[in-house]
């Protein structure tokens, strides 16, 4: 008998124990989350959840963690198990888990989120888009193939968007190092911060060798989608 008790005794030590580190871990990841900290956030929680441990608002934020990080694949699965857990949610999610799931290609399902949307946000205008846009998918399929799409071999690992034509010069955003030897990292993406680069458009078509635009304009923070205004004087 008195085994039995020391067993047990034990056995409600470690539980307990384990469960004080589990809220410790969450409570280190939700404050990377509070700071932005995507990529670290979303490393601590899905240690978490690989251990079977279940949060309606840990799935929140793992899905939101992917979600703004254009993650979108990896968004649609912890989305999925936030509703497997819970199906009332603000409508916020249900717009986020119906853009998740288009990209994985589950275009059925992501409309009937797009539908719950519609009824809980109000006026929201998204969704009068929506409701206004219901056969987006056939608009899509009569646009198809106008354009050749091919690689324009000046893409890097990291994000490149933001384009903009100056003279014969296509000018670009990327997060890509090309810095010396102090390396800034934000910490939402782990990556570096964005700068403006440049490549020239050949006359046959063919792209130069990317390199920054300018210094003076790149800083030490994020630069992104230039715009370039022409002005005429009569």
């Amino acid at each position: 008998m008195k085994i039995n008790k020391l067993f047990y005794s034990i056995f409600l030590i470690v539980v307990t124990l384990s469960g004080y580190s589990q809220k410790g871990r969450i409570a280190e990841a939700d404050k990377q989350y509070d700071r932005y900290a995507y990529v670290d956030a979303i490393t601590t929680y899905e240690r978490i959840a690989e251990k079977g441990y279940k949060d309606e608002k840990m799935f929140q934020r793992l899905g939101n963690a992917y979600y703004f990080s254009a993650e979108l694949k990896k968004a649609a699965k912890w989305y999925g198990e936030l509703f497997a857990m819970n199906q009332e949610q603000q409508p916020e999610y249900y717009y986020r888990y119906s853009q998740s799931l288009k990209a994985i290609g589950e275009y059925d399902k992501a409309d009937k989120m797009l539908e719950l949307f519609n009824k809980k946000s109000g006026n929201d205008q998204r969704a009068k888009l929506y409701q206004s846009h219901k056969n987006y998918l056939e608009e899509i399929k009569a646009n198809s193939g106008r354009y050749d799409i091919s690689d324009a071999g000046i893409n890097s690992d990291y994000s490149d968007y933001g384009s903009s034509y100056l003279d014969n010069k296509l000018v670009f955003t990327s997060a890509r190092d090309t810095g010396g030897f102090a390396k800034r990292v934000f910490k939402w993406t782990n990556q570096s911060f964005t700068n403006l680069y440049e490549v020239e458009v050949k006359e046959d078509g063919t792209l130069s060798k990317v390199k920054r635009f300018g210094n003076r304009i790149n800083s030490k923070f994020h630069e992104s989608t230039p715009v370039f205004l022409w002005i005429f004087y009569c």
